[in-house]
This record gives structure tokens, sequence and C-alpha cells, in this order.
């Protein structure tokens, strides 16, 4: 199905048309070639649980067409976001050409899946993950939205980080500053009571596959390792947001005390170990790649 897609009509779709040209055309087909990876079938009834600003979300309605639907359930608030927030981004896709098959839903995931009925057949043929988990304030949060996805889909499709740095890039090391920089905003992200933070929890795709298996609802049928192509530029900006001053004053402001040192300590060390890793690279900061992300199928037994 994503062979066929019109990318250019996607990227028209998109609320980065016109404002940020260039991400537009390098994140849409980063989205792309996630869903190469997802059974995602012409007619087929999805819900996406994460959707933000809706960068995945248009191309889950190109990939449906007109006979599908696509459902986009987000907690967030209406004026989080930058550079546009998710109500002018999703306001923005519902105006043009793929918004009669997206419907916006702003509450949280399990409690929209609670108010779903599970008896007949599942009310979607698929339930996606993409880069949201992350954004989750705990596992415990994660595995219990996982327990309800299952209930309303034979099948859950996730894409995240995957922690890992594919050997295959050059130079070598590339993608080591990503990874750090997400370990140093874990670490971090650990002390605070709330976030709206891009990364809220760090977990591994075993840490994943280990929630969603637990409760015998999913189990793992599909899994893939993809790494995204340079243009992307997810991980320059996460390098550069811990690279700033402000993160070293957020580090100390959120860690501050004596009692708090040994924390503050391993959250600076974190983004040293990022800088030395950027230091490394013969080009610097535009050596910078993405770590791979993975994508899995579960199949559910309900």
């Amino acid at each position: 199905m994503a062979d066929t897609l019109d990318i250019e009509a996607i990227i028209q779709s998109t609320y980065h048309t016109g404002l940020l040209p260039q991400i537009a055309n390098s994140q849409t087909h980063q989205r792309v070639d996630i869903l190469r990876r997802f059974d995602v079938v012409r007619g087929a009834r999805v819900l996406e649980i994460g959707c933000g600003q809706g960068d995945f979300t248009v191309v889950l309605a190109a990939a449906v067409g007109n006979e599908g639907h696509v459902t986009a359930v987000d907690p967030a608030s209406l004026d989080y976001g930058s550079p546009q927030t998710l109500g002018q981004a999703q306001g923005e896709i519902s105006a043009g050409p793929l918004g009669s098959r997206i419907t916006w839903i702003q509450e949280d995931p399990i409690k929209f899946l609670s108010s779903l009925s599970t008896s007949g057949s599942p009310a979607f043929d698929l339930i996606v993950f993409a880069n949201s988990l992350w954004y989750f304030s705990s596992p415990a949060q994660i595995q219990s939205t996982l327990t309800a996805a299952a209930k309303h889909s034979k099948h859950i499709a996730i894409a995240e980080y995957s922690l890992h740095a594919s050997p295959s890039l050059q130079p070598a090391g590339a993608a080591l500053p990503h990874m750090y920089a997400a370990y140093a905003q874990g670490a971090l992200e650990v002390y605070k009571p709330t976030s709206e933070s891009n990364i809220r929890t760090v977990i591994s795709p075993r840490a994943i596959t280990s929630l969603a298996e637990q409760d015998g609802l999913l189990k793992l049928v599909k899994e893939e390792l993809m790494t995204p192509a340079p243009e992307v530029d997810d991980a320059r900006w996460e390098t550069s947001r811990v690279a700033s001053k402000a993160f070293v004053e957020e580090i100390n402001e959120t860690l501050k005390g004596d009692e708090h040192q040994r924390e503050r300590n391993l959250v600076l060390s974190l983004r040293d170990s990022m800088l030395s890793a950027m230091a490394d690279l013969p080009g610097g900061k535009k050596d910078i790649r993405m770590m791979d992300v993975w994508c899995a199928t579960f199949q559910s037994s309900m």
C-alpha cells in the first residue's frame, strides 16, 4: 500500500506545508517508510493513539483510502505543540483533501477505549502507536493502554525509537549523540511529577514487548529495525535541546540541593557523553543521525 501512495499529495495535506516545506518532505517520507512495515489496507478502520499534530495520521488516511477511516486520539491540550499547536495543525489537516477520513478526539486513550463496546467484531482493524510511547508518563501507563487496546483490535502496530545505533551509518557513531540525548532527557524526567517534554519515558523494544505480552493478551508477530534517512532532523533537534544552557538550568532546578547531587551528576554526565560523541564526528552537528526505529506488530488474542 505504501508504495502506491502519492507522497507529494500527502505533504500538501500536512500542517508543515508553506511553513517548513523541507521538514514536511523529510517527515512525510519517514512516516511512509514506517507505514511500509505495517499491514494497512485500503478500507481499514484504524485507531491512532498519540496522534499529536497529525504527521502520521495523514499518512494513515492516505493509505486507507475513501473507504477507510482513521480515528486519531491524543490527550494533550490543543494549545500544546510548536511551531503550530495541535489545534492549529489538526484544523489545517481537517480542511485539506484527507480531512474527511479523520476523526480527531482529545481524550485520555484509556478513557476513550473504555467507552467502546467489546461485543461483536473489534471496533478497529488496526491500532497504531507511532512514536508516541515515549510521551507516556510511565511504563505502567503504557501497559494499561496496550491492554485496553488489545480488546478492540486484533492487530497492534508500534513504531518507537529502538535505543540502537545502526552499525552501517557513516561516519561511525553518528547516532550515538541521539541516544545519549534520549538517555539524558529520560533520566531527568524520572524526577519530574509532571512534564510536557518530548521524551518522558525512555523504554526499549524488549521492555515494550514484555509489557505488551505480560497479561497474555498480545503476542509479538513481527518486528524490524528501520534506519531513518539523513534528512530527518529529529536527532539534531533533541541533541540541540540537551546541549543548550537551558537544559543545564533545568537539571539544576529539578535536582537542586545536596540531596540530589548523585542524580544531578548522572544527568550531567549523560549530557557530557552526548557532547563527546558529537565532538567525535568529523562534521560535528551536521553528521548527527537518528537512532534506528523499531517497527513491531502484535496480535491480540481477544
